[in-house]
């Protein structure tokens, strides 16, 4: 086992994290997983692995990540979600590898999948993230959704071979809730920063998302599931601007940023 430490969000993620949980099993003798409140399965399941179970509230995605970074054992952090798998390969790389520049991090690849099917094209197509860091270095923003990594300058970025298996959908009904849920903490981020909404992101924004994923990166090449990713990120990124404007529109561009905030607990 090497000395880095495996930090996992979830929330009702009975589902898969079964897998996700099995797929780390020798990887390291630190996993955590940050649990916010899950009222199925995920916490039985997760009792029979090596897993340090620490359940919060739910404060944003980044900041329920720093709260399992600030008790991990080690410095070098994977983080994951609950439904991001690491294939054979990935593991076998990350086993292999030594960790020991603070101004590397890694970025690994992503294969993204709707139930069982792999989405090859579009923008599933070509995902990549950094997820394998120094927490003496680096920890997430405290944005509500898609967080992002504070990287110092300096830091350089390196590719570690093998894959993140992502099943971000079970099925179309998961991913329009999914979307929906997405949409009102992006909608609410964007109101925190007095982001604005205009007629081009409102209107035209969600005809180039669905132009660029399905004809520009060849998403049309997955048949029926490339067509049904493209809609919904074409319906993504109209939501999210529609929420923003819906926000506005009730009188609360005055307050102040706590009271802003406030709307997201």
């Amino acid at each position: 086992m090497i000395p880095i430490s495996v930090i996992i969000i979830s929330k009702n993620e009975g589902y898969i994290i079964d897998k996700t949980l099995q797929s780390l099993q020798g990887l390291t003798d630190d996993i955590i997983l940050i649990d916010s409140g899950s009222t199925d399965d995920t916490l039985a399941i997760a009792k029979r692995f090596h897993v340090k179970i620490i359940q919060t509230t739910w404060d944003g995605y980044g900041a329920n990540k720093n709260k399992g970074i600030s008790l991990a054992k080690y410095n070098w952090i994977l983080s994951l979600d609950a439904d991001e798998i690491i294939d054979e390969q990935l593991f076998q790389s990350i086993s292999n590898k030594t960790f020991f520049n603070e101004n590397i991090v890694y970025q690994l690849k992503f294969s993204v999948f709707i139930g069982s099917v792999l989405l090859k094209h579009g923008q599933p197509g070509n995902v990549k993230k950094i997820r394998i860091f120094n927490k003496k270095k680096i920890k997430w923003n405290n944005d509500l959704v898609h967080e992002r990594l504070d990287l110092p300058n300096g830091v350089k970025i390196e590719q570690i071979p093998g894959r993140v298996l992502h099943y971000s959908y079970k099925n179309i009904d998961h991913c329009i809730g999914k979307t929906n849920t997405y949409t009102s903490l992006v909608a609410q981020q964007m109101f925190i920063n007095e982001k604005r909404y205009t007629f081009l992101k409102l209107y035209l924004n969600p005809l180039y998302t669905f132009f660029r994923n399905y004809i520009i990166k060849l998403g049309f090449l997955d048949g029926f599931w490339g067509y049904t990713y493209a809609c919904m990120n074409s319906y993504y990124c109209y939501l999210k601007y529609a929420k923003l404007k819906e926000l506005k529109k009730k009188g609360l561009v005055e307050m102040t940023v706590e009271q802003k905030y406030s709307l997201t607990k």
